[in-house]
């Protein structure tokens, strides 16, 4: 998952709440968890801003997600979000 658009500092620059000590805490996080794929600083930065910054939780949601994803792939496989509102609206509600 990381296939970045976007440079990473330029995101720390355009937001106070983000603090790079908490990314890489996440990614290091996700480095010791054995039955998780490895992500990089712009995956952690998307995890934790979908979590309000909270680096308790955003684990948690990693976790969540990753697991999802293995046990049920054709959930993840079937989404269109370009042309379903209601998956859109799923996913904004993340």
């Amino acid at each position: 998952m990381a296939f970045n658009l976007v440079d990473v500092k330029t995101i720390y620059g355009e937001n106070k709440n983000l603090k790079e000590k908490d990314v890489k805490t996440i990614v290091k996080w996700v480095q010791n968890q054995p039955h998780l794929p490895n992500i990089g600083d712009f995956d952690a930065i998307l995890f934790l801003r979908k979590c309000h910054y909270r680096l308790f939780y955003t684990p948690s949601v990693i976790d969540t997600f990753f697991t999802s994803k293995i046990l049920r792939p054709e959930v993840f496989l079937a989404m269109n979000f370009a042309n379903s509102p209601q998956l859109q609206g799923i996913l904004d509600t993340m």
